[in-house]
């Protein structure tokens, strides 16, 4: 599978989204959310997934427009 996304870069100085990812990590990891200065975090947004079988392809093509 392959998706097309539009990426942006995210503030990790921002307490609210630090909070946010530390709770995500903590259940996820079961350790906090590490971030040093030069740490950078980027959030993609899927726009389009495609997919195939191997075996058959291009007959088993598929593409999703995502919204």
């Amino acid at each position: 599978m392959m998706l097309e996304c539009v990426v942006t870069e995210l503030d990790v100085s921002e307490p609210t989204l630090r909070k946010r990812l530390d709770k995500v990590s903590q259940k996820k990891y079961k350790m906090p959310l590490y971030v040093v200065p030069e740490s950078v975090i980027y959030r993609a947004e899927p726009k389009v997934a495609l997919a195939w079988r191997e075996k058959d392809f291009p007959k088993s093509a598929t593409r999703w427009v995502l919204r």
